[in-house]
């Protein structure tokens, strides 16, 4: 599964490292909400065996321990959700 090029208000703006270990593709995906300073991070993270999970970055807080792409995913949609309140009025304020 690849990254998505938007997830409900963000759009995917950079795409970081292409780095490998034990094999597997180390990347991280960096969305931005257009007309906001709001970035949205989606790295893909590894043990030390090689095993990997996903983590999201919403501005200082984190989630992490996910185990796919795709449930990180609805995990961000969940997020932008839950909170699109707060992004709303976050954006009104930068505008």
């Amino acid at each position: 599964m690849e990254f998505p090029k938007t997830i409900k208000s963000f759009v995917l703006h950079d795409m970081r490292g292409k780095w490998t270990y034990k094999g597997k593709e180390l990347r991280s995906a960096h969305y931005i909400r257009v007309g906001s300073r709001m970035s949205l991070f989606i790295n893909t993270e590894s043990d030390i065996d090689g095993n990997l999970s996903y983590a999201i970055r919403l501005r200082d807080s984190t989630i992490t321990g996910i185990a796919t792409l795709k449930e990180a995913i609805h995990v961000v949609e969940t997020v932008i959700d839950e909170n699109e309140d707060f992004i709303s009025q976050y954006t009104m304020l930068v505008e």
